[in-house]
């Protein structure tokens, strides 16, 4: 039995059950204050001690998966995109994201394992112990962040110029809000990164963080929204284009924009679960992070697949050459019967969307 102080304690906060009064009971942690001159208990409960261990088993997991998943897509990305593709712009951003996203599974991993993630140090906020290799991993692990979501945004913006390259108007007015949501993406991380190195280093503490914490998870959860809904409003135009010449097979592009879907739409919901409640979602939100770039590459091997499948100067029923790709999008193979003039606008249509895909997958 608990002392009758700490029962009548619990049970004014609504705890009356005598088991759950035993897992929120509180025992003191003692350490020195932070001039070092006296010591000083502070009280802490067994539930804080569970929630402690729980937010760094959920980090390690979800790191350990991202670094797994990061080296063998990696390994995989090198095997089967060939050297002339290797050389563009989209594969050498895909190639950065796998490689930064590994090392932050290295750097997240040897942080929770280290002083920092100790329960003492997280309960007393006394750090003076900690190692400076500690400390250095900690700032590197903040300029790695900055960078993944870089190269995020960098890659949100080459997928949405390659899947509305057909439409000039609309690929510049979304490319210009991309790239105004995904500074203001940045600018949050990098202030947040700026507070987290002055604590580490100087030992600062700032009222607003845990406010500038929040809206960091807000707008990149909004960056990666506005990402989904273009994609999805994107892929449904094209599925009904599909139905309405009688098209069963997908091109590259048609491709991408399936892909682009998953890599959205699944961390946007991750995202949005971290920004919403972070104590019990905290690290879903590096999830997203890493299904986006884990989606972009795979999105460009699938793509790449197809029109390597595809040959160049294939034919239609009536003998003519029909460009790459194209023949999974000519109506008259497909047996359509449509008109002709919309037949040939859309594969005309078809034809350079298939040309701009082969160049940026």
């Amino acid at each position: 039995m608990l002392p009758k102080a700490s029962m009548e304690a619990l049970a004014k906060v609504g705890i009356t059950d005598p088991v759950e009064q035993l897992l929120h009971q509180t025992f003191n942690v003692t350490y020195y204050d932070h001039d070092l001159k006296e010591l000083v208990q502070l009280p802490v409960s067994m539930a804080a001690v569970d929630a402690h261990n729980r937010i760094y088993n959920m980090r390690t997991g979800s790191f350990g998966v991202q670094f797994g998943g990061a080296l063998m897509l990696l390994i995989l990305l090198f095997i089967v995109t060939s050297s002339q593709r290797r050389k563009r712009a989209v594969f050498m951003i895909n190639v950065v994201g796998l490689i930064l996203l590994a090392v932050r599974g290295i750097l997240q991993m040897n942080f929770v394992n280290s002083a920092w993630a100790s329960f003492y140090a997280i309960f007393t906020d006394d750090y003076q112990f900690v190692a400076q290799h500690n400390t250095n991993t900690s700032m590197f692990m903040n300029i790695v962040n900055i960078l993944i979501i870089l190269v995020i945004e960098l890659g949100l913006v080459f997928q949405i110029r390659t899947i509305f390259f057909t439409s000039p108007t609309y690929r510049r007015v979304f490319t210009l809000i991309g790239v105004v949501i995904g500074l203001g993406v940045m600018a949050s991380q990098c202030l947040i990164a700026a507070l987290q190195m002055m604590n580490t280093l100087h030992d600062m503490t700032f009222s607003y963080f845990n406010r500038s914490m929040r809206w960091t998870r807000v707008t990149f959860a909004a960056s990666v929204m506005y990402y989904t809904a273009l994609l999805v409003g994107k892929l449904g135009y094209t599925l009904w284009i599909q139905r309405r010449m009688s098209l069963q097979k997908f091109g590259p592009l048609q491709i991408i924009f399936i892909m682009s879907c998953q890599a959205m739409v699944v961390p946007g919901v991750l995202v949005s679960l971290e920004a919403g409640n972070f104590e019990k979602f905290a690290g879903i939100g590096t999830l997203g992070q890493a299904a986006v770039i884990f989606s972009l590459p795979l999105s460009a091997i699938w793509a790449a697949s197809v029109q390597d499948l595809t040959p160049l100067g294939s034919a239609d029923s009536k003998g003519r050459a029909i460009p790459l790709d194209q023949s999974f999008l000519n109506p008259t193979t497909q047996g359509s019967t449509m008109n002709g003039s919309i037949d040939r606008m859309e594969r005309e249509k078809n034809a350079a969307q298939s040309t701009f895909a082969e160049k940026n997958v």
